[in-house]
Formats: structure tokens, C-alpha cells, sequence
């Protein structure tokens, strides 16, 4: 009780310390969750890719190693591909932008969809509904935030570049952006929607069924994905065929980069936050100089007025870290119920991991601001403090 009545002696300036920390924990936690939605999404995706070797053109690649959809590549490739040693299938991909207009780092995408992709690639799991073969005829099945942003359920329909689409299946979420924000269409209806969007000059040369932009290279268990992917390369010239330890690295990179970012900006808001809890603490202790020189008159101890020191400076940084932590996480899954209603994407995550990280960060950053008051008020001379005016 005593640390409390001390640390509301002066409400407004214990208000504005509390309320700064709170700012620079609502800044680690909305920051944080992009990062955690990131980290979840690569542990998430090393499933997805841990057999599988991605087939391009070489002159294809986007920044990620994926294609980009300017120079698609043909059917005929699939059979050659077929025979290697060591692969359990081979799923030629097509994809193409939901709608050209978009707000998202990952848009919305179309992809195409192929027997036993399901189990052998994806791996997903359904919320409602069945899931499509690949062989059907404008059926669709929904990634999660895609349906959640549009309020779709199985027997609504999608229109898609000008085409109908009913919907039979809506997955549970994977945390994988790429999926849940996904259009899954049976291959025709995939290269039908692709072919479409090419060039007129393109399209007189080529029959939507002869398409592909991408193979996905199912690799059986104990094969060797990486050896594989250079026998590829190789023996397809102009193509580039990623394994997936190399699609892993590149896309860690990227999330690196990110969470480096978000940790640099955070750590200087929390540097801030920690000066002003010193400050706040150092000025409180200059205060209460006579008040100290009567404790330790009346028998209190040097650590005894250091702890009471450094639990008021705690018990400050912690109040305004349950603040910070909880408009951080209420802000946080508004905006990203607003990303996903309108971009179909997902961008923010909120975790207990974060939640209780930013908690005993911000605790911490209080027990270390307070070091250096506590110190001060410890070693003050008891008659000096009595005399101090």
C-alpha cells in the first residue's frame, strides 16, 4: 500500500509516465504482430514446400523465386518431369490476380487445382463443405480470410474476371497467406481465367490447355530435393527449378528484414519509455529526501529503500505495460479484420507469446529504470536527508 500511495503523490506526472509506457508497449505490440503473423507464416510454410520443387521459366522469377506469370510454360513438360527418380507427382499451377485492383503485399490469388495436390502439396484442412477434385467445372473452394473479408459460405457464388463460380468448400485457416487469401479453381477453369488475361497476340498461338506457369515437384520421402532440382535445371534449359531449402531461405530473408525493423522501432520506443521512468523516479527521489532520511533514522536499510524505490518504478511500468498490451491487441485485431474485409489478406497476429513478451519487457524496462533512482535514495546520508530543505 505504501508503493501505491507514493506513486500517486504526484497523479499527473505518475499519469504521464504510465501513459508513455503504455504508448511505446502499444507500439511493440501492434509492430510485433505483424512479426508474429511473418514467423507463424514461415513455420507454417516450411510444411507446405518441405518436399516440393518449384519449376519455372528462368526469366520468370519474381522476388521470392515464384513466377510472375509473363512467360508461362507448356503442358508437354509435365511428362518429362514425370519420370524422374523420386517424384510422387508433379501439379502443373496456374494463377492469375483475383481482380487487378488491389491493397495487399500478397494479393487475393486464383490457383489452379489438380488431383492429389490436396494431400501431397497443400495439406489443408476443411472448415465446411468438400473440396474439388481439379476435374469439375466452375466450382471453387475458399481460402479462409478470403471468405471471412467477402462473407462467403459454401452455396454462395464468386464472380471472377466476369465468370460465375459456386462455392463448395471453405478452408480452415492456415496462416499461410498465400492460402488464406486463395480462390482455388479446377486447372481448365484456372488456364481458361490465365489465358484471358494474356496478350491477343499471345493468345492466337496457344490453346488455353496447353498452359502452365509453374510446375510444384512433389518429391518422394528420402529423395534428394536439392540434387533433383539441379538434374532439373539442367535438363531443362531456360528453366529454373528452386528446391525447397533455397525457397525457404529467400522467403526467411524477407521476414527477417521485417522483424529487424519492427524491433528497431520498437526498441526505440521502449528506450524512451525506459528514460522517462527514470526521470520520473529520480525526480521523486529528490522529493522524498527528508522522507528517506526519516526511514533510515528510524532503522530502515539501504536495500530497504532501494526495493521501495525500485517497486514503485516496477509497479509504474507494469500498470502502463497491461495498458499498452491491451489497446495494442484490441487495435490490432480491428485493423486486421479491416485488412482482411478489405483486401482479403491477413497481416497482424496476436499471441499469448507476444502479449506476455511485451508484459515482462515493459516490467523489466521498469526494474532497470529504477536502478539508478534506487541507488541514489540508498546511498543518502541519513543526517544530510534530515537537513535536506
Amino acid at each position: 500500500m505504501g508503493v501505491l500511495r507514493d506513486m500517486f503523490r504526484r497523479k499527473g506526472r505518475t499519469l504521464l509516465t504510465v501513459l508513455g509506457i503504455a504508448i511505446g508497449v502499444f507500439a511493440l505490440v501492434v509492430l510485433g504482430s505483424a512479426s508474429e503473423n511473418d514467423n507463424v507464416y514461415i513455420q507454417n510454410l516450411t510444411g507446405f514446400y518441405a518436399n516440393v520443387i518449384t519449376v519455372i521459366d528462368s526469366q520468370d522469377a519474381n522476388f521470392v523465386g515464384m513466377a510472375n506469370g509473363n512467360r508461362p510454360l507448356t503442358m508437354e513438360m509435365r511428362s518429362g518431369l514425370e519420370a524422374y527418380d523420386g517424384v510422387d507427382g508433379v501439379y502443373p499451377q496456374v494463377s492469375t490476380l483475383l481482380e487487378d485492383n488491389y491493397v495487399s503485399i500478397i494479393p487475393p490469388m486464383v490457383l489452379s487445382v489438380t488431383p492429389g495436390m490436396w494431400k501431397d502439396y497443400l495439406g489443408v484442412t476443411l472448415a465446411q463443405g468438400r473440396l474439388i477434385n481439379g476435374d469439375e467445372e466452375r466450382e471453387v473452394v475458399l481460402g479462409s480470410d478470403i471468405a471471412k473479408g467477402r462473407k462467403l459460405h459454401v452455396g454462395d457464388t464468386i464472380t471472377i474476371r466476369g465468370t460465375r463460380f459456386s462455392v463448395v468448400g471453405v478452408l480452415n485457416r492456415t496462416f499461410v497467406n498465400l492460402s488464406d487469401s486463395a480462390v482455388y479453381v479446377p486447372l481448365a477453369d484456372a488456364q481458361q481465367l490465365y489465358w484471358n488475361t494474356l496478350p491477343e497476340a499471345y493468345r492466337t498461338g496457344i490453346k488455353p490447355s496447353d498452359l502452365a506457369m509453374e510446375y510444384m515437384v512433389h518429391v518422394a520421402p528420402g529423395a534428394d530435393a536439392e540434387a533433383l532440382a539441379s538434374k532439373i535445371a539442367r535438363d531443362f534449359p531456360g528453366t529454373k527449378a528452386t528446391g525447397p531449402t533455397e525457397m525457404m531461405e529467400t522467403v526467411s530473408g524477407l521476414v527477417n528484414l521485417l522483424n529487424a525493423i519492427v524491433l528497431a522501432v520498437a526498441s526505440v520506443a521502449l528506450i524512451v519509455c525506459t528514460l522517462s521512468i527514470v526521470n520520473t523516479m529520480q525526480m521523486a527521489v529528490g522529493e522524498r529526501t527528508r522522507e528517506i532520511g526519516v526511514k533510515r533514522a528510524l532503522g530502515a536499510t539501504r536495500g530497504r529503500v532501494a526495493l521501495d524505490v525500485v517497486a514503485e518504478s516496477v509497479l509504474m511500468s507494469g500498470l502502463g505495460g497491461l495498458l499498452g498490451v491491451g489497446a495494442g491487441s484490441i487495435v490490432a485485431t480491428a485493423l486486421n479484420s479491416a485488412i482482411v474485409a478489405s483486401t482479403g489478406t491477413s497481416a497482424l497476429l496476436i499471441t499469448w507469446r507476444l502479449a506476455a513478451g511485451a508484459f515482462v519487457f515493459a516490467v523489466v524496462l521498469g526494474l532497470l529504470g529504477g536502478l539508478w533512482p534506487a541507488r541514489h535514495a540508498a546511498r543518502l546520508d541519513p543526517a544530510a536527508a534530515l537537513a535536506y530543505e
